[in-house]
This record gives C-alpha cells, structure tokens and sequence, in this order.
C-alpha cells in the first residue's frame, strides 16, 4: 500500500486525486491563502555542547540511518531513543540532520506500508488519527481540494506527528518546545508559514495527544517522552 492509498484509507481521498508534491513550485496560492511549499534552510542553533559541524554526506548517511532504524523498528521506547542516539554518535543531534530527517520521512510515508515496521505503522496510525482532531479543517480541505498544497502540508504534518511518536529528540532539536516555537528555528518558521492552516495553539495540542510531555529540569524545560 502506497501513500496514497494509506490517505485513502484514512481520509477517505480518491487515490487519483492526490498531488505529486516533489514537483510543486517554490509558492502555491488558493482561494483564501497563500504559503510557502518549500522550506528555507536552516541557520545552525547554538548547543550546550559543542560538535564538529558534519559534512553534507556525513548529515545524509546519518540521516539515511536514522530513517532506516525508524521504519524497521518493532516498537518505540527508550532502546529505539539509544539506538537513534548511537547513530550521531560523531556528531550530537543538529538542526540539519534533525531536518534531513523529517523531510526523509516524509518521502518514506509515501512509500508502501507494507514495508514499514510494526513501530512505524502505529505511529503513523496515531498520527493520522490525532491529525483528524487536532486538524479538522485541514484535513477536511485535504478530502475536498486533494491536488491543493495542503495535502502536502498533511504529510509534513504526519511526519512530525510519527517523530513525536518515535523519536521526539528531533522535535526539540527543530525548536518545538512546551513554550511554543524556538524563534529563529523550524519550528518557528513552520508555524509563522503555516499559520492560515494551522491555527494557533493545534499544533501543540497535535503533539500532546501523541504523548508528548515535558519536565523542568534546572529551570530549563525538556521533553520527557520517556
């Protein structure tokens, strides 16, 4: 089953009408809103420990193996949480390979399902489920106007849902936080680019249902997912 037909599935969407979102242009208009379809790279955050800064093909084989270990992973948990870590062992988690990471999942939930793993795909299943309440309008734009750039929104949308299952690291890394978006990060340009179909406040709603938490810790919030 393919991406498509996984949308299908879950949202009711004929197949035929989904877009090809690799070949839309650097902006899309609708009737009401206009957004950016592609995302601007990011500045590099400052971290608490300093790493060398990794070569392109250094963040892409990471990055490559990260998205292996998230679709052949039988369940999440702190093992997988090792697992992740053990792979940017060279490096620590960075704004770019956390970034490379989102956009290979996003192309990965357009493959066939059936070569995910069971983690994978009850991630995904979470995602979608989460995304139809978190997401209403979006989703229901989605199922009205499927070759608009709001499916594509959708996907993005999923893969952040799957990490915030999987491997919520990458989602503080990009800026998301309990306080809201790190400015100058991801997460902020996301939610500044995206705000006509993500209202104010879904977004972090989204995450919770998933289970993501935090704590605070030498007054400094983190995730405790795990």
């Amino acid at each position: 089953m393919d991406f498509a037909t996984n949308l299908l599935h879950c949202l009711c969407i004929p197949v035929s009408q989904l877009p090809n979102t690799r070949h839309m242009g650097a902006s899309a208009t609708t009737e009401q809103k206009t957004i950016i379809t592609e995302k601007p790279p990011l500045q590099p955050r400052p971290r608490a420990i300093a790493h060398p800064s990794p070569s392109d093909a250094e963040v892409e084989a990471m990055a490559s193996k990260i998205i292996k270990i998230l679709v052949t992973t039988e369940k999440s948990g702190k093992a997988l949480a090792q697992s992740l870590n053990d792979a940017v062992q060279a490096t620590g988690w960075t704004d770019w390979i956390a970034k490379r990471t989102l956009e290979g999942l996003e192309q990965t939930l357009k493959t066939s399902r059936e070569k995910w793993g069971p983690a994978l795909i009850e991630a995904y299943d979470k995602a979608v489920s989460a995304s139809n309440e978190a997401f209403a309008e979006l989703v229901q734009e989605v199922k009205d106007h499927p070759k608009e750039v709001a499916a594509g929104l959708l996907v993005t949308l999923l893969a952040i849902g799957v990490v915030a299952v999987l491997a919520p690291v990458v989602l503080e890394v990009l800026g998301f936080s309990a306080e809201g978006p790190v400015a100058e990060s991801f997460a902020a340009w996301f939610q500044s680019t995206y705000r006509g179909y993500v209202p104010k406040g879904s977004l972090m709603s989204f995450l919770q249902r998933l289970g993501m938490t935090w704590r605070k810790s030498g007054g400094k919030i983190l995730l405790a997912k795990f």
